[in-house]
C-alpha cells in the first residue's frame, strides 16, 4: 500500500532527524513507527508460531545494533567506583 502524507515542514524536519538518528531512511523509520503501533494489536490475535514468524521478519528488517563500548564488567567496576570514589571512571 502506498500512502501520501502532506506534512508541515517542522514535522518533516523532525522525521528526517529521527530517521537519521535511528540509522534509517525516512521511509524505513515511518514503517517501523507504524508497525510498532499496528503489530502489537495484530500479535494478540495471531497464533504463537505466526507471532514468532512475524517477530523474526520484523527483527530481520532492522539494522544490527553495535555492541556497547563499555563491557558489563567495566560498567560494574565504574558503578562501584562511583559509589566510593567520585572520579574513578
Amino acid at each position: 500500500m502506498t500512502v501520501t502524507l502532506n506534512l508541515k515542514p517542522e514535522i518533516e524536519a523532525g522525521l528526517v532527524t529521527q530517521a537519521q538518528a535511528s540509522g534509517m531512511t525516512v521511509e524505513e523509520y515511518l514503517l517501523s513507527v507504524v508497525e510498532g503501533v499496528v503489530l502489537p494489536a495484530t500479535q494478540k490475535t495471531l497464533p504463537e508460531e505466526e507471532r514468532a514468524t512475524a517477530f523474526e521478519a520484523w527483527s530481520a528488517s532492522h539494522r544490527p545494533t553495535p555492541p556497547s563500548l563499555i563491557t558489563p564488567l567495566a560498567a560494574t567496576v565504574c558503578m562501584k567506583a562511583a559509589t566510593t570514589d567520585a572520579g574513578s571512571c
